[in-house]
């Protein structure tokens, strides 16, 4: 029994090592991999520490559902993008023209520069029916050829432009 433990302690000295052999660290030429071991502290973003969903544009930047809007980090800075109604964003999709679609509760939309090119939320809750905008929190955005959909708890929402 004793030469077995020895022999799987040295087994797993032998094959641990394996499990990272050929992986290297990030480099900076890679998408996204900047991002690759970082972790980031609510102290980082000075926003609430709840995040509900993250996407990448094909820039890099970084789009974070947050209790407080949308966070948007750049590689260098931590920046809010407030929505209209201050409500809590609960879920995000990059869309097929690098659009990003938001959903929150009681609302969704997307994301657009204004005219000095800073990206403002634009909602798109003025093209529901008045009978259809009774709904919570909108958990799934998800953005295909077909155009977005939204995702609530009794209703799915599709827009198309």
């Amino acid at each position: 029994m004793r030469f077995f433990g020895r022999l799987r302690f040295l087994l797993c000295g032998l094959l641990l090592p394996l499990t990272a052999f050929g992986q290297e660290g990030p480099t900076r030429n890679e998408a996204g991999m900047p991002f690759y071991y970082e972790h980031y502290k609510p102290q980082n973003y000075q926003h609430y520490p709840q995040n509900w969903a993250i996407v990448q544009d094909e820039r890099g930047v970084i789009y974070v559902a947050n209790v407080d809007g949308v966070l948007e980090y750049d590689g260098t800075r931590w920046q809010l993008i407030a929505t209209t109604m201050n409500s809590v964003v609960r879920s995000l999709a990059l869309g097929p023209d690098g659009s990003v679609y938001v959903g929150m509760n009681g609302d969704f939309g997307y994301l657009a520069p204004d005219s000095s090119g800073t990206l403002q939320y634009i909602s798109l809750l003025d093209e529901v029916n008045p009978e259809d905008r009774d709904f919570a929190d909108v958990w799934g955005t998800h953005a295909t050829r077909e155009g977005v959909y939204f995702q609530t708890k009794d209703r799915l929402f599709r827009w198309d432009g």
